[in-house]
């Protein structure tokens, strides 16, 4: 779950590392009024691990992009059917998949199922690598770099900057519950 009021005291505190909040956001290379919004936590859902990554190198030593990444929401909430779905793809038993990952095969298959059990950001990394995929989208990413069902394959998305994108993400998601409910 999105952590609002971490993220802003973390953003804080990197900008105060600044002269101002132009050279952060330059530095960072992601929009100054959008790490306003996000300070002032006028924003519900977080930036894209793409901008998370920018700013944690921008943090000078405030932060890590794994910890950005738990603040967000990025990590505990694997999408067990499309864990599943890779070590199937790729013919692996449980065993072979948690004995190359370094965890037991009950804890794997607990995530396959759904069952709300948090992933350290090595072993995601570790799945992800394995099974040759975006970590992110394992985590429930829709428009993710390594998705199999990469929606940015499908649409132009040309002239769209990484926060259009998102947005695109989010109302993706939008129409995905409305449909479920």
């Amino acid at each position: 779950m999105f952590s609002k009021e971490k993220f802003s005291e973390i953003l804080k505190k990197i900008n105060n590392t600044y002269s101002n909040m132009t050279d952060f956001s330059a530095n960072a290379k992601f929009d100054r009024t959008y790490i306003s919004k996000y300070i002032n936590q006028k924003l519900n859902n977080p930036p894209s691990p793409k901008i998370l990554e920018k700013i944690a190198r921008a943090s000078n030593g405030i932060t890590t992009y794994e910890n950005l990444m738990r603040i967000c929401g990025y990590f505990g909430q694997i999408r067990g059917d499309r864990l599943k779905s890779c070590r199937l793809n790729r013919n692996l038993s449980l065993e072979e998949v948690a004995s190359q990952v370094g965890i037991s095969s009950r804890k794997l298959m607990f995530w396959e199922n759904g069952h709300d059990y948090n992933m350290d950001f090595e072993t995601s990394m570790k799945l992800a690598q394995l099974y040759d995929v975006d970590p992110n989208w394992l985590m429930g990413s829709v428009l993710s770099e390594y998705s199999p069902h990469r929606l940015t394959d499908k649409i132009d998305i040309e002239g769209l900057d990484e926060e259009d994108i998102e947005e695109i993400n989010r109302f993706v998601e939008f129409l995905k519950n409305k449909k479920i409910k």
